[in-house]
C-alpha cells in the first residue's frame, strides 16, 4: 500500500514538474512599439521604429507600414530600421505593426505616405546671358526663341528633358561665341522634344536646335529680314538663321568651337515660321570643325532632318527618322565630314517642296561660283550612309508624289559620297542645274566658263542604288523619260542629270543580270549651246556629265538585290545586311571592276554583268583620318555594332515624358 502511495506521489509531482516547464516555454513577452521616425515619407524610404521585446533577427520582424509590408533591413531587440514598399499607396496612411513571435504590436499613430512632389517647371524664354546649367532632375520648357548669348555656356546633363512649347514656337539657339554642352550617355540621352501630350505630337510642334558659330560660309550680302533688332544688310560671307530667328552667323574661322552634343534626340521640331520658311530639326550654322556632333536622333522633323549652312563641321553616327523634307540637307559652302548616318522615310509623308535623302547646293538664289566674291562651293564629304527612301516595291505606286530622289545635288554641289547604300526612292542620284539659262550653268567651274564641270570635283563611288520604281511618268524637277526606243525594263531612273550641265569626261554603268538589275547607257544625243563633245551622250534621260562614279552597283529591288533585314518597320527598322547582302565584302563571289570612265557603250547596249560584290574604298579625299576605315559599305555592317541601341527612339509619339509640363 504504502509503495502504491509513494509511486501516486512520485507521478504526481512529475506531471507538475512538466506542466511547469511548458508554461515556462511558452511564456512570450508582447513586443511593443514606443515610437517611430519620421512620421511620413515616400514609397522607399526609410523608417526607423524603437520600443521592446523584437527579434534580433531581422526575418523574424514582420512589419507593416500604412497597410504594406516593408523591407526590415537591420533589427535589435529594442530597434527595427525598414524600407517602406515601392508599392505603397501614396497620400494614405495607417498605423505601423511589429509582429515578432508570434505577436502584434500596433503604434498608437500613423504614418503617411506622400506622394513624389511634382517637379515644378522652369519655363525658359529671350536670352541666357550668364552660364547655365540644366540638369536631369529639372522640367525645362522652351518659350519663344531662346538666345545662348556669345561667351555663354549652355551645359545639359545626361538624361535631361527639355520640351518646346507649340503655342509659342520654342527653339533653343546657340549664338556665335555662345557654346552648348548637352553631353548624353546611350542609357541616358539628352531629349529635346514636343510639350504635347503622349500620342498628340506631331511634325513641327516646335522649333528645334539651332546651332551658329563663325566659321566660313559663301553668303553674299542680304538684308536682314527680322525687322527688329537689325537695319541694313548681312556682310558678305554671313546670314541670317532660316525660320524667324535673329541670328547672324559666319565668319572666317572653319576651326570655330559651338562645344558639344553627343547622345541627344530632338523630336517634333522644324516649326513653319511662314511657308517654305521652317526651322530644321538640328540646324548649323557656320558651325566649325572644333565643335563634337555625335549619337544625334532627329525624328518627325517639319522640315529638312539636318541642315548645314556653311561651316566645317564633321560628325558621325547621325540618325534621320521619318522628317518631312529632306534628310540631310547641305547648303552654302558646308565643307565638314559626315561619317555613318541613316534615313528613313515614312512612305505617306513628303515635303511640298520635294523630299528628297540628300539636297545639296552651293548657292541660293541666282547667285553663282565666282571666283572674286564667292569662291567656297558646298562640298562635304559623307561615308558610310543608308538613305532608305518611300517606295517599298519598285512597282508600288504607294507613296507621297512629293518624294525625290535619293541624292540631288544642284547649284554648283560638289558633294562626295562613299560606301553607301542609297534604296526606294524615285530616282536614285539626280544632278540638275536649275539656273534658267541654255549656256551656262552653276557648273561653271574653270576659266571657259561654258558649264564643264572639272574632272573628279564630284565623286560617288562605291554605293549601292537598289529599289528605283519603273514608273516612266515622273517629270518633276526636269526629269525625262528615257528615249522611247528603250524598254520598259530598261525604264529606271538610276542616275539622272539635267538642264544643259556638260561635261568632256563620260561615264559607263554595269548591271547584274543575277538580280535582275538594269544600269542602262541610253542613247548618245547631243546638248545645244556651248561646246559639243564628242564624247557626250545622255543616261537615262538626261545630259550626262563629268567624271561621277566608281565601283557602284544597281539593283532592282531592295528586298531581293540589296537584301537589308528590315528597312521599312517604320518603329523598329534594322539596317544590317543579311548575311547574303552584297553589302558584306566577301560574299557574293567574284571582284566586279565597277563602273569606269571608259567611255559610252555601243548605241542601245549593255555593259557586261558582274558580281553583287560592293567592297569599300578609303582612297582620295575619303583617305581621310576623320574616316574609321570599315570594311563595309553602308551605316551598319554585317554582325557589327548596332550603334543606335539603348538611346534611339523609333517611335516617340508613344514616349512617356511625365506630361504634361
Amino acid at each position: 500500500m504504502r509503495k502504491i502511495q509513494l509511486l501516486f506521489t512520485v507521478s504526481v509531482l512529475a506531471v507538475m514538474l512538466f506542466v511547469q516547464s511548458c508554461t515556462k516555454k511558452e511564456e512570450i513577452t508582447l513586443p511593443t512599439i514606443t515610437s517611430f521616425t519620421p512620421s511620413s515619407g515616400l514609397p522607399g524610404s526609410t523608417i526607423t521604429i524603437t520600443g521592446t521585446n523584437f527579434s534580433a533577427t531581422p526575418s523574424l520582424n514582420l512589419v507593416m507600414v500604412a497597410g504594406t509590408q516593408a523591407n526590415v533591413t537591420a533589427a535589435t531587440a529594442t530597434s527595427i530600421t525598414a524600407t517602406v514598399s515601392a508599392n505603397a499607396q501614396v497620400n494614405t496612411a495607417g498605423k505601423v505593426t511589429v509582429t515578432a513571435g508570434g505577436l502584434t504590436a500596433v503604434s498608437s499613430s500613423d504614418f503617411t505616405v506622400t506622394a513624389i512632389p511634382p517637379t515644378p517647371t522652369t519655363t525658359v524664354t529671350g536670352e541666357i546671358t550668364a552660364d547655365t546649367h540644366w540638369t536631369a532632375d529639372m522640367h525645362i520648357l522652351l518659350s519663344g526663341y531662346v538666345y545662348v548669348t556669345d561667351g555663354h555656356t549652355l551645359t545639359i546633363d545626361a538624361g535631361t528633358i527639355i520640351k518646346g512649347d507649340k503655342a509659342t514656337k520654342g527653339a533653343l539657339i546657340i549664338e556665335p561665341g555662345a557654346k552648348i554642352v548637352a553631353v548624353g550617355t546611350a542609357d541616358k540621352p539628352i531629349i529635346f522634344t514636343s510639350n504635347q501630350p503622349l500620342g498628340q505630337r506631331n511634325y513641327g510642334d516646335w522649333g528645334g536646335v539651332i546651332l551658329c558659330g563663325k566659321a566660313k560660309t559663301n553668303w553674299v550680302s542680304a538684308a536682314y529680314t527680322d525687322g527688329l533688332t537689325h537695319t541694313g544688310s548681312v556682310p558678305v560671307g554671313q546670314g541670317q538663321v532660316e525660320g524667324g530667328p535673329r541670328t547672324i552667323y559666319g565668319g572666317s574661322d572653319d576651326t570655330d568651337n559651338s562645344g558639344t552634343m553627343q547622345y541627344c534626340r530632338i523630336e517634333f521640331g522644324g516649326v513653319a515660321f511662314s511657308q517654305d520658311n521652317e526651322i530644321n530639326g538640328l540646324t548649323l550654322c557656320a558651325v566649325g570643325s572644333g565643335t563634337t556632333i555625335d549619337h544625334i536622333q532627329v525624328s518627325f522633323a517639319g522640315d529638312d532632318s539636318y541642315e548645314w549652312f556653311g561651316g566645317a563641321v564633321n560628325a558621325k553616327y547621325l540618325i534621320a527618322h521619318r522628317g518631312l523634307d529632306d534628310d540631310f540637307d547641305t547648303d552654302n559652302g558646308f565643307q565638314g565630314k559626315v561619317q555613318f548616318a541613316v534615313g528613313l522615310r515614312d512612305p505617306n509623308v513628303a515635303d511640298q517642296s520635294g523630299s528628297k535623302g540628300f539636297e545639296s547646293d552651293s548657292y541660293q538664289g541666282t547667285a553663282k561660283f565666282n571666283a572674286s566674291t564667292n569662291n567656297r562651293p558646298t562640298a562635304p564629304l559623307f561615308a558610310n550612309v543608308t538613305l532608305v527612301g518611300g517606295v517599298t516595291s519598285p512597282t508600288s505606286t504607294s507613296y507621297d508624289p512629293q518624294f525625290v530622289s535619293g541624292i540631288h545635288l544642284r547649284k554648283g554641289s560638289q558633294l562626295q559620297t562613299a560606301n553607301s547604300v542609297i534604296v526606294a526612292h524615285p530616282v536614285g542620284i539626280l544632278i540638275s542645274n536649275e539656273i534658267g539659262q541654255t549656256n551656262q550653268s552653276y557648273y561653271d567651274l574653270n576659266s571657259a566658263g561654258n558649264g564643264e564641270a572639272l574632272v573628279d570635283v564630284i565623286k560617288i563611288q562605291n554605293v549601292i542604288v537598289g529599289g528605283i520604281p519603273t514608273s516612266r511618268t515622273r517629270l518633276a524637277y526636269g526629269i525625262l523619260p528615257l528615249n522611247s526606243a528603250a524598254t520598259a525594263s530598261q525604264d529606271l531612273n538610276v542616275a539622272v542629270v539635267t538642264n544643259n550641265i556638260r561635261s568632256r569626261t563620260p561615264i559607263t554603268t554595269i548591271t547584274d543580270s543575277t538580280n535582275n538589275a538594269v544600269a542602262y547607257n541610253s542613247f548618245f544625243t547631243s546638248t545645244t549651246g556651248g561646246t559639243s563633245y564628242t564624247d557626250r551622250y545622255s543616261w537615262l534621260g538626261g545630259n550626262i556629265y563629268y567624271n561621277l562614279t566608281v565601283n557602284n552597283r544597281f539593283y532592282y529591288t531592295e528586298q531581293s538585290g540589296v537584301r537589308l533585314v528590315a528597312p521599312f518597320n517604320l518603329t523598329n527598322p534594322d539596317f544590317f545586311p543579311s548575311s547574303s547582302s552584297p553589302i558584306q565584302v566577301g560574299l557574293g563571289g567574284g571582284t566586279g571592276a565597277g563602273i569606269t570612265a571608259s567611255g559610252p557603250a555601243p548605241a542601245g547596249s549593255q555593259a557586261s554583268p558582274v558580281s553583287p560584290q560592293v567592297s569599300p574604298s578609303w582612297t582620295g579625299s575619303f583617305s581621310d583620318s576623320f574616316f574609321t576605315q570599315v570594311t563595309y559599305i553602308g551605316a551598319f555592317g554585317y554582325g557589327g555594332t548596332n550603334w543606335t541601341t539603348g538611346w534611339a527612339n523609333w517611335d516617340p509619339n508613344n514616349a512617356d515624358y511625365g506630361d504634361p509640363y
